[in-house]
């Protein structure tokens, strides 16, 4: 089985066994990135190199929530949502793999604040291609950029999910 550096279950890395849950601990390293935004892998980042290692250690110390990029401080219902982000990917990195959910669970967890917590809309790079592709497409586009959102706008978006089929 071959691992990236920084994605690899440690109970795999200590004992050789291969778990369903030791994909479940790869993709709570994946959450870590989207809502840190902090490389997987630092070997500047020291004592904790891997992103797992630094969250777990300020999560232990009940400062995790330091390492969350927020998007826009003013957006509670976007700073609520990566919290839970966080919270799933700390569920899913848990050093027990007993206690780790199912990718299942996980994925229940996921759709349920995405369907629910989530306003519909989405992060866009305000730059001239996305100003090309939404008027290629016809679709409205926010004319402000938020103050405390650099570089990026909300824009609507339809509800859709993808696996329903039709």
């Amino acid at each position: 089985m071959a691992y990236s550096q920084g994605y690899e279950d440690p109970v795999y890395v200590q004992t050789g066994v291969v778990d369903h849950k030791s994909d479940v601990w790869s993709f709570g390293v994946v959450l870590m990135e989207l809502v840190t935004f902090l490389r997987v892998w630092d070997p500047q980042r020291r004592p904790e190199r891997s992103l797992s290692d630094l969250v777990i250690s300020r999560a232990r110390s009940g400062n995790y929530h330091t390492l969350i990029r927020f998007p826009c401080k003013r957006d509670n219902q976007a700073s609520d949502v990566l919290e839970k982000m966080m919270d799933v990917a700390l569920m899913c990195c848990d050093r027990d793999m007993e206690q780790r959910p199912s990718i299942n669970e996980v994925a229940k967890d996921l759709e349920h604040f995405r369907s629910h917590s989530l306003p519909r809309k989405k992060w866009v790079v305000d730059n001239q291609n996305s100003a090309a592709a939404a008027a290629e497409e016809k679709r409205p586009r926010l004319a402000a950029v938020d103050k405390g959102c650099i570089g990026w706008k909300w824009e609507l978006e339809p509800y859709s999910n993808p696996l329903q089929l039709s």
